[in-house]
């Protein structure tokens, strides 16, 4: 009985793990871009019906991206970016390269938490009034107390967070189908072409400059090969289930926004 209990209470450890690295790397690719489904449009929507299949491809590229990633960083005990760029850029000649992505990176990273920080304060001077250096000082100084905390502050800020954003996604995702013309939405998909490939590969790439840093933050949270399995399955799922979802919220918004301009021409005439 006590060894039961025990493999049981192992069992739901490990499961309560996996589920926070899941909301972690989530967490990481669901952005203001993503949410707001300006993702979604450039690199999906405008390619129509095809896009679907782009959101597919890119997700199980996404998914190889984390597999990889993980087992890399698990079997070679990753504990830095530059420790992950030595591994796959490991010969002499590569160095230069190595440094350029380094900075690359950094630089990217950067870019992408001071563009964090003004629309925060942006959205504040917009929703409140509040003065934009005082909304950017607050997110700062939060981000500040999580970096504090390491991985344990990324963990815990992106178990609560990313439920509440997966479940608003979904449930307007849900509403949006449920109004869906379907006349219109084939139409409207149909009308779209473009290399949706190419745009799925660059999505991946894109996603992947900020993914892996963060990958390499939950090794310790890493303790089998089924766990990176399972983990990767499950993103696979979520990212296509919640850009599906997004791009049919965008097909739905262009059907209405099309009607109205037809309904007001008839009024003209």
């Amino acid at each position: 009985m006590a060894l039961c209990a025990e493999r049981s209470d192992g069992m739901e450890v490990n499961m309560k793990k996996m589920i926070n690295i899941l909301f972690v790397i989530l967490g990481a690719l669901i952005g203001a871009g993503f949410a707001s489904g300006q993702e979604i449009n450039i690199f999906f929507f405008q390619s129509g019906i095809n896009g679907i299949y782009g959101i597919i491809i890119s997700s199980v590229l996404i998914g190889l991206v984390i597999y990889k990633s993980l087992k890399i960083i698990r079997k070679n005990d990753i504990k830095t970016y530059k420790d992950f760029l030595d591994i796959i850029t490991n010969t002499k000649r590569e160095i230069n390269l190595k440094n350029i992505i380094n900075i690359i990176i950094n630089i990217f990273i950067l870019i992408s938490f001071f563009i964090m920080i003004a629309g925060f304060g942006a959205y504040l001077k917009q929703e409140l009034g509040i003065n934009e250096i005082i909304g950017s000082t607050i997110l700062a100084i939060l981000c500040i107390i999580i970096f504090k905390r390491n991985v344990e502050g990324l963990v815990k800020v992106s178990s609560i967070i990313v439920p509440i954003l997966i479940f608003s996604l979904i449930l307007i995702g849900i509403i949006n189908i449920k109004h869906l013309d379907i006349a219109n939405t084939y139409n409207i998909l149909m009308s779209k072409k473009d290399k949706f490939i190419l745009k799925a590969v660059l999505y991946c790439s894109y996603n992947s400059i900020l993914l892996i840093p963060v990958l390499i933050t939950l090794k310790k949270y890493i303790t089998s090969n089924k766990q990176i399995k399972v983990i990767t399955f499950f993103s696979i799922i979520f990212i296509v289930l919640l850009s599906i979802l997004i791009f049919f919220i965008l097909t739905r918004n262009l059907c209405g926004y099309k009607y109205d301009r037809n309904a007001s021409c008839l009024c003209n005439i």
